[in-house]
């Protein structure tokens, strides 16, 4: 399987892990990663200030789109481009992108209680 996939350690992680691992691991990767951006999308709305909780739902949306597309990808159904897996694929500067968004996802909920509403914020 190595020699079809030249980059199964980065971009078509996804088809190698389901070839080494079978259809039930990917169905399980596939089920926490869905976990992991509803809990992010879930606690994003408990935000009582607007920017941050844009910013929140738009790192959720960044992990959703790089995650489908990656998955797709591999599937053959969308184009082949350079997007990783978030956190599975191997890669220095995505892997540290992930964790800079994930932390200022994390910033920002630990923050949703302390950061006083704006006077534009309509509810």
């Amino acid at each position: 399987m190595q020699q079809f996939l030249p980059a199964a350690h980065t971009d078509f992680v996804f088809p190698y892990l389901v070839y080494s691992l079978g259809w039930i691991f990917g169905i399980l990767l596939c089920l926490i990663l869905l976990l992991f951006i509803s809990r992010i999308s879930i606690n994003a709305f408990k935000i009582k200030d607007r920017f941050g909780r844009l910013l929140v739902i738009d790192g959720a949306a960044l992990f959703t789109v790089h995650a489908c597309w990656n998955i797709l990808m591999g599937l053959g159904i969308v184009p082949i481009i350079e997007v990783s897996l978030p956190f599975i694929s191997y890669g220095e500067n995505m892997l540290l992108f992930y964790l800079a968004i994930l932390g200022l996802i994390l910033n920002v909920h630990r923050r949703k209680d302390i950061v006083e509403p704006t006077i534009l914020n309509l509810k």
